[in-house]
């Protein structure tokens, strides 16, 4: 059961399509939630950043290697609700 004080999987998928894009200098409607974000040309300071964007909009660390493991913006939303909801992570 998600808290209200944790963002939705729609929330996190938007920031991520934000950032993705952003990040790119692409516009959010050629980013798609079932592709690899690797297609797109994001590798590891790409990955870091967003990763790290992501902490500050959470409030909570992540798994430094989570766009490694989870490769889709579906992916990793689904992981990082999951991750909240099992108290896994470490809140700042």
């Amino acid at each position: 059961m998600e808290s209200q004080n944790n963002p939705s999987k729609e929330e996190i998928q938007k920031k991520l399509l934000e950032l993705i894009a952003s990040d790119l200098n692409i516009h959010e409607h050629t980013v798609h939630f079932d592709k690899d974000i690797h297609d797109y040309g994001i590798y590891s300071l790409s990955s870091l950043f967003i990763i790290s964007e992501m902490e500050v909009f959470l409030k909570r660390d992540l798994p430094a290697l989570l766009l490694s493991d989870y490769t889709t913006i579906n992916e990793i939303s689904s992981f990082i609700v999951e991750y909240i909801n099992a108290g896994k992570e470490g809140e700042y």
